[in-house]
């Protein structure tokens, strides 16, 4: 894995930083979602058990989609990932999950923020979407913490949006 993050943050006195996960390894994945319950959260439409074929092809380098890690000590605590979309300069935020021990510390918001910068500074997109499901309480907070504004709602699924270039405003 490579080293992207623009930043090293300290969390509970211990550096943390972001990995892209390239070629893509599945094994801090399958460590971080815990349960089928997490998995259901994680990408409600994934095949049960953990299909490894199903996420190597949506997270394809290749494809244009990208991987990353959250890392304390070398050992991953949380990951995101983004797709391209069929819409210009958007990509999409997916397969968000953090640790169960490393939750409520803040490294959800520092990978939505490393995200943005990546995105950003590698041009990848000026706009990024994700979807919540509305019985995902944990998880709408914090992307509206972030500043994701909601523009459809069905049926379960809420999506979210953020333009990039409003982070400064």
């Amino acid at each position: 894995m490579n080293r992207i993050s623009s930043r090293i943050s300290r969390v509970s006195g211990r550096d943390m930083e972001m990995l892209l996960n390239y070629p893509v390894n599945l094994q801090g994945l399958k460590t971080l979602i815990t349960s089928h319950h997490e998995q259901y959260l994680v990408w409600p439409d994934s095949k049960v058990p953990f299909c490894e074929t199903e996420w190597l092809k949506k997270l394809d380098y290749d494809e244009g989609h990208r991987s990353y890690y959250c890392m304390i000590d070398r050992e991953a605590v949380g990951h995101i990932a983004i797709r391209k979309t069929d819409m210009q300069h958007t990509m999409r935020i997916v397969f968000v999950v953090v640790a169960p021990v490393y939750r409520k510390r803040g490294i959800g918001h520092y990978m939505l923020d490393e995200i943005e910068k990546i995105c950003m500074r590698e041009k990848l997109a000026e706009k990024l979407t994700l979807r919540v499901r509305s019985y995902n309480k944990i998880a709408q907070s914090l992307y509206q913490k972030c500043g994701y504004k909601v523009y459809a709602v069905e049926g379960t699924a809420i999506d979210m949006e953020k333009h990039l270039n409003e982070r400064t405003r």
